[in-house]
Formats: structure tokens, C-alpha cells, sequence
């Protein structure tokens, strides 16, 4: 206990005085024996700081010294007067503000062009706001409650924006502190630079389509003739530079086709519909492995060989084989029947044809426009073939007899 002597008698601290020493405040309480008034008076070594207290008449006091610095040594005694108007003092007393209050691990977690998570935690129990903008603070965001950590969604934000923001913070006497970051929002995925290039040397008509976006998405095109249904196209990777080949396309006819591609966040970039004229298909159809097999037929009394002829075109194309007897030549007398469909994989059979001799043929196609292609010419000789068992005998008796000449 503290004793303090005044002209009418003397004033004993029963209790404390116990100091809770805050940031920027000291919390002092104590008992005295009698009612008075309780002050407390604060130096930082001879320098006077402050004085703060009350002036009603208790035995129980409680002051709260504020606007002190944080992380600083200070003394201070305290004051009183009685209900005689008799003034006393204690001793000195030692103490030390606490640490510097923080904002801790300010940082932002980008979680799509318009939204964003702020996450923060502070060294005391505190009150927060956020205050944020595009080029200033001008949106406030009050945080309910005291709190060590805290995070806070902020939505509504301007795709590819720079934001600047700021947690303010009041502890719980009073002491003010902040810390700002700035933060950019991904921009909303845009489609440029749309275009439609033929492909050159292309069997049939196609397209390349080619667009950029402004940031990595996914690539879809749909396409389809003017008035008529649209066809699909999709490429999973996410890329800027997309490029995809419109294949199998009708000639000379007008296509309408428009793209679009989602970002890593889900958002959705289309284009407008743009259209494209395919050029006239002036390109006959390319004529590729050439293959022919010959074989023998026996039937009855009549023997002879024939030949398969198969190949394929790099389009659709109706095709029939031109042949005549001969290593070469110009004139192909007999044709196979011509083939009904358009097809790519093709088979002919050349019936007929005399054993062991030569032939010369040629392939002959046209595709749905009229193109027509030939192949160059190609020299087979038919197969021997294995006579008739009837054959072979008058063959047998001519050859004794000579008189089967007159059949």
C-alpha cells in the first residue's frame, strides 16, 4: 500500500494500482481507502505527456490514459483530491506501451474478372473497413465485429480494372492503423481479328477459320450454308491464336459461321455471325494407288480371264475404267459401267478379256462439279486360264483328226 499524507489525514492505496497497457493507452485501476477523485499523470522521462482522469468522488478508480505511443516507456503517478479539497500523489510507477498494431498478410485472390476474396489478419482484436476504387477509395465496406483474421468477397468489379484498396483498423482503445495493396481483375475474354482463308490444293472446298482473344479460351465455331442448320467445331485447349479447318464444304456457296471460347473463370466471348463464299471447285479429283489384279474364269466352254482395277480419289467422285487390247495406244475401246455413287475407295472388274494378252487401260473419274481426271496409262497382260475339260478334248481330237476344223 501506498500511503499518502494530506493536512487532514491520510489517504492509503488499498488496492493496485494494476496497469494494462495497450498501443497507444494505459489502463489503470485502484482502491483507496477513501473517496476522491483519480487521475493519472503520464511522463516519457521528465517530459509531461498527458494527465487524464475523473472527477467524481470514488473509492474504486479506473483511467484510461490515451494517445500514447506504442512500443514506449513511460511513468506516471497518481493524483487525487479528497472530498476536503486535500490533494495527494503516489510514487512513481514504470511501464511500457504495447507492440505497434499491424495489418497482417494484406493480400487478394483473383476470383473471376468481378469478383475478388481480400484476405487480412491484424496482431489485436480490431474493428475493420475496406475502402477500394479504380483510382481512389470512393467504395466503403464496413466489417461487423472484432475480429484477429478476416476475408471479404468484393463483387461487382470492372473486368480488367487496377484497383486500388485499404483495410482501416481501430483497436479496442482506439488505436488507428491500415495497410493498402492494389490489385488488377482479369480482363473479360474478347474476340478480334476473325477470318476465313481458303485452303489451297484442297480436294474439296474448306476454310481456315483464325481469330485471336484477348486471353486464353477454349475454341468452338459454328457454321452451316446460309439458311441452312449450323455444324459444330470445338478444340478444348485454351489458347489465344485459334485456328480451326472448315473441311468437305459445298463450292461457290455462301457459309455464315460465328465463334466463341470460355476462360479459365467460365466467361463466355462470341462474335458476331460473319459470312464466307466458297470459290468454284475447278480441281479434279486426284486419281492415287492404282492397283489391278487379274485373274481366270473357266465356265462351261467358254474361257477367259479378267482383271480387278482398284484405287482411290482424295474426294467423291464417280469413276469407270477405259481399256482396249494392246500394250498402248490411244484408243480405249470398252469401258467397265460407270459407278452410280460418289465414292473415295474404288473397284472395277474388266470381264472378258482374252488369256495371255496385253492390254492397256486408263482410270477415268469426275467429281460433283464435272471435274474430270484421267489416270496415265497402264499395260496389264490377262492371266493364262485353265481350259474346260471339253475344250481340251477337241483340242485333242482335232489335233489327231484335223476334222473338227469344220465346226
Amino acid at each position: 500500500q501506498t500511503a499518502v499524507y494530506c493536512s487532514t489525514g491520510i489517504v492509503h492505496i488499498a488496492d493496485g494500482p494494476n496497469v494494462i497497457a495497450g498501443p497507444s493507452s494505459i489502463a489503470v485501476t485502484w482502491v483507496s481507502d477513501k473517496q476522491t477523485t483519480g487521475y493519472v499523470q503520464v511522463y516519457e522521462g521528465n517530459s509531461y505527456v498527458s494527465e487524464q482522469g475523473h472527477t467524481s468522488y470514488s473509492m474504486s478508480h479506473a483511467v484510461t490514459v490515451v494517445g500514447l505511443k506504442s512500443e514506449r516507456a513511460y511513468r506516471y503517478k497518481l493524483v487525487w483530491t479528497d472530498s476536503s479539497g486535500n490533494l495527494g500523489e503516489s510514487s512513481w510507477y514504470n511501464t511500457t506501451t504495447a507492440e505497434k498494431p499491424q495489418i497482417i498478410n494484406l493480400r487478394s485472390e483473383i476470383i473471376s474478372p468481378s469478383q475478388v476474396l481480400i484476405i487480412w489478419g491484424n496482431n489485436y482484436s480490431a474493428t475493420s473497413k475496406i475502402e477500394y476504387g479504380i483510382g481512389n477509395y470512393d467504395t466503403v465496406v464496413t466489417i461487423s465485429g472484432e475480429a484477429t483474421n478476416s476475408t471479404k468477397y468484393l463483387s461487382g468489379l470492372a473486368g480488367g480494372s487496377d484497383y486500388r484498396l485499404r483495410v482501416s483498423a481501430d483497436t479496442s482503445d482506439g488505436t488507428e492503423f491500415s495497410a493498402g495493396i492494389t490489385f488488377s481483375t482479369p480482363p473479360l475474354p474478347a474476340i478480334s481479328s476473325l477470318r476465313f482463308e481458303p485452303v489451297a490444293e484442297s480436294a474439296q472446298p474448306a476454310v481456315n477459320a483464325s481469330w485471336t482473344t484477348n486471353v486464353e479460351t477454349t475454341s468452338t465455331i459454328y457454321y452451316g450454308a446460309k439458311g441452312e442448320g449450323r455444324r459444330e467445331i470445338s478444340q478444348s485447349d485454351k489458347v489465344k491464336e485459334h485456328k480451326i479447318k472448315l473441311e468437305n464444304l459445298s463450292d461457290n456457296t455462301t457459309y455464315e459461321a460465328y465463334v466463341l471460347g470460355i476462360d479459365n473463370y467460365g466467361n463466355i466471348a462470341k462474335s458476331d455471325i460473319n459470312s464466307f463464299i466458297t470459290s468454284l471447285d475447278t480441281r479434279p479429283p486426284k486419281i492415287e494407288n492404282i492397283i489391278v489384279e487379274t485373274s481366270n474364269v473357266g465356265l462351261n466352254r467358254e474361257d477367259t480371264a479378267q482383271a480387278v482395277v482398284s484405287y482411290q480419289t482424295d474426294e467423291p467422285a464417280k469413276c469407270t475404267v477405259e481399256y482396249a487390247r494392246g500394250i498402248s495406244g490411244d484408243s480405249y475401246d470398252n469401258k467397265t459401267a460407270d459407278e452410280e455413287a460418289l465414292i473415295t475407295g474404288h473397284i472395277n472388274v474388266i470381264s472378258d478379256l482374252v488369256p495371255r494378252t496385253p492390254y492397256h487401260l486408263r482410270v477415268i473419274c469426275l467429281d460433283k462439279s464435272n471435274n474430270r481426271s484421267q489416270s496415265s496409262g497402264q499395260t496389264i497382260t490377262s492371266g493364262e486360264v485353265q481350259e474346260s475339260i471339253f475344250n481340251i478334248i477337241l483340242k485333242t481330237l482335232n489335233s489327231l483328226f484335223g476334222w473338227l476344223k469344220i465346226l
